[in-house]
């Protein structure tokens, strides 16, 4: 009883020092985002969940702040070319005028970050963002859809773009 006291100690002893000494992650400055889900809502809205990190702590801004750093863009895959395209491209026709309801600037969605602490961590932050945004708002029989994704953190460093699944059909 008493040997195996002692190895259990040891054990712990041990396992205490890997863990004080085991050094703290270091993300790179510029944000990196992982898609988590996407998921839609009846209706007319879904959730868009993606992990962040950020070595320099930089990610969101002051709730009231106008600033954009969050973007979806509504996306089509283009059977002809086995390419995912913007949505405009598919409504838009050459003799279509340049201005069209459907255009690029209707089809991405862009939205705030909460700031995420107080001061720049110099030691990073990773988290979730959930984006409460649009289910697939438009979509032509026969197509599939999803959405691309990139956040800017406040100094400017724009993450890696990821992808949804797909949202439609």
């Amino acid at each position: 009883m008493y040997n195996l006291l002692r190895k259990t100690l040891f054990t712990v002893m041990v396992l205490l020092v890997f863990v004080s000494c085991r050094e703290d992650e270091v993300y790179p400055v510029e944000p990196v985002i992982e898609f988590l889900e996407y998921s839609v809502y009846p209706g007319d809205s879904g959730l868009f969940r993606v992990n962040f990190t950020d070595g320099d702590g930089d990610v969101g801004y002051e709730a009231g702040d106008s600033v954009k750093d969050f973007f979806l863009d509504y996306r089509y895959l283009d059977t002809a070319s086995g390419l995912w395209k913007p949505f405009y491209q598919l409504v838009t026709c050459t003799h279509t005028p340049a201005v069209h309801p459907f255009d690029t600037a209707w089809m991405k969605f862009e939205y705030t970050i909460p700031r995420v602490v107080e001061e720049d961590d110099p030691k990073g932050v990773k988290g979730e963002i959930l984006i409460h945004g649009p289910s697939a708002p438009h979509f032509v029989p026969g197509h599939t859809y999803k959405y691309l994704c990139w956040i800017f953190d406040r100094a400017g460093h724009k993450s890696n773009q990821v992808e949804s699944q797909i949202v439609y059909p």
